[in-house]
């Protein structure tokens, strides 16, 4: 049985690749992305898109379920792989912040903290209300754990994550149509979370080889401290 010109077995594809023998995405697989209401004439115009979601020119938001099913299924189906992320979460967890102890004494560096329950934007706010600075700080540049993005993007986020949104909001300024993983992320509470550290800019290098020397090669510089009433502007 044939469904749709689509499934003709002979059907070749503008992309050469896919004409390929043994191809595991052949042209014959594309009638499940048509983007289009059923019974609605003419194809929806995307003009966005945000992880696993897409907005069209008329507003509406739409849930792109095709857009990581296999490999999603074929990746989290997989115990290996379920295994090293709680793995990576675990190793996180229970890394010590050593680098504390040499950076306190070094010179350009005017804060540290540890980043626990109230979650990153909650103590780099603490830092901002004590130095009465405001901080501007760079999304794209935290180090977020692999698999969190897409628990978070599910749904999987805990009730305090709301709560320390709760006691922050008002002092901190998101992006316009923020993706609300992204805020959760931020206020995620850290049982045993990363050390925050407020330094002078030329002392940037320095800190980041201390938490190298000590195996945090995730570190990295998230945002910058200028003069202003405290509050975080997020980019």
């Amino acid at each position: 049985m044939q469904l749709n010109e689509t499934h003709d077995p002979q059907r070749r594809s503008w992309v050469e690749s896919a004409n390929r023998e043994g191809c595991e995405f052949p042209v014959q697989n594309l009638p499940f992305g048509v983007f289009r209401r059923k019974g609605a004439k003419g194809a929806r115009i995307v003009t966005r898109a945000e992880g696993v979601y897409l907005w069209d020119s008329d507003g509406n938001k739409t849930l792109d379920a095709m857009s990581g099913l296999w490999c999603v299924n074929v990746g989290y189906g997989r115990k290996e792989l379920a295994e090293a992320a709680y793995r990576q979460m675990l190793e996180t967890a229970t890394q010590l912040n050593t680098p504390g102890l040499k950076l306190a004494d070094m010179e350009g560096v005017h804060a540290l903290t540890d980043v626990t329950g109230f979650g990153l934007l909650g103590h780099l706010l603490e830092i901002c209300r004590g130095s009465k600075l405001q901080a501007r700080l760079d999304f794209d540049r935290v180090p977020i754990l692999s698999a969190a993005r897409h628990l978070v993007e599910a749904g999987y986020a805990t009730g305090a994550s709301d709560r320390n949104w709760a006691s922050c909001r008002e002092e901190v300024e998101l992006p316009a149509e923020w993706p609300e993983w992204r805020r959760k992320i931020l206020t995620d509470p850290q049982t045993s979370g990363g050390l925050l550290v407020a330094c002078d800019a030329a002392t940037a290098p320095a800190v980041l080889e201390v938490f190298r020397q000590e195996k945090f090669q995730h570190a990295a510089r998230i945002g910058t401290f200028s003069s202003g009433a405290p509050r975080i502007t997020v980019t």
